[in-house]
């Protein structure tokens, strides 16, 4: 089995999370200023580590002198939704109106029965470099598929339902246009979320999840022993049918049906929840948000 290394931050510092959108009060408001204020945030982040006093960006990166204007949005969408096809046209007139530039990730428009040649299509891996916002319409499956394309960038993304369960997506698709109107208005605040960057020994690429990286047996019919290792150090060996390190909002996914904890989900922690172990000594663990963790 090939080793699997997590951690949920770059260069030791709170950078990996991204930010969940809601109504409240703060916006931008010069283009490029989002960049700029990450990296003076990093930066920032990086003076506090050396002095041993971690910095989270909910207390820095939120701040009314960063603001930006709104001028390039990412759609990506679940493409066989037949409801988002037929609301495109409507949906591409609002933000003409309201002079916003639209990306749209390319399995999209392979799907849609409409041509529009004054949009732009780009891969969904590029949409997070080039938006000052993502805009998710789906479900929590697209709303997951969507944080795993953003990963350690601080795009901000709001989620659409279109149906279905719609836990992470609370904005309907017909209060869409009044949403969409509340955030240039500056009607929002910004929700800081963490998430998991995993690490395959032998890849270049890390994975990024919102909710969970599962260590899973496969297919194999007997338990598996994980040795796990937390900042360097020994923890335990665990033999179960797989692990799952949760993020506090995938606390109540997978590893909820695990008989793990329930966990707020703006808080600071991962939760260690081994699936149907083999010793009743094996129960989940909540560990520090800064752990790097090695099984």
């Amino acid at each position: 089995m090939c080793p699997l290394y997590l951690q949920t931050s770059i260069d030791n510092t709170a950078a990996e999370c991204y930010f969940y959108l809601n109504c409240g009060a703060n916006r931008y408001e010069s283009p490029g200023a989002a960049q700029r204020a990450e990296t003076e945030v990093r930066n920032a982040a990086r003076a506090q580590i050396r002095r041993k006093n971690p910095v989270c960006f909910k207390h820095a990166f939120i701040k009314d002198r960063w603001r930006f204007s709104m001028l390039r949005v990412g759609i990506m969408a679940h493409p066989q939704k037949k409801l988002f096809r037929e609301k495109l046209p409507e949906l591409l007139e609002l933000f003409k109106r309201s002079g916003i530039r639209v990306f749209f990730s390319g399995d999209i428009m392979e799907k849609s029965p409409h041509h529009f040649p004054e949009i732009k299509i780009l891969p969904a891996r590029d949409i997070p470099a080039y938006c000052d916002m993502i805009f998710s319409f789906g479900g929590d499956g697209t709303m997951l598929r969507t944080i795993q394309v953003v990963g350690d960038r601080q795009t901000p993304v709001l989620g659409v339902n279109l149906g279905g369960l719609g836990f992470l997506t609370e904005v309907t698709l017909e209060d869409f246009t009044p949403t969409f109107r509340d955030i240039l208005d500056g009607k929002y605040h910004l929700e800081e979320r963490l998430i998991l960057e995993g690490r395959i020994e032998g890849q270049e690429k890390p994975m990024h999840a919102l909710n969970e990286i599962t260590i899973e047996k496969g297919r194999s019919t007997r338990v598996i022993e994980v040795a796990v290792e937390i900042d360097g150090k020994y923890f335990n060996d665990i033999v179960a049918d797989g692990l799952i390190i949760s993020t506090p909002t995938g606390s109540t996914g997978y590893s909820l049906s695990s008989n793990g904890p329930i966990v707020v989900p703006t808080s600071e922690c991962l939760i260690l929840n081994p699936i149907c172990p083999h010793s009743l000594t094996n129960r989940p663990v909540i560990i520090p948000a800064q752990s790097k963790i090695s099984a």
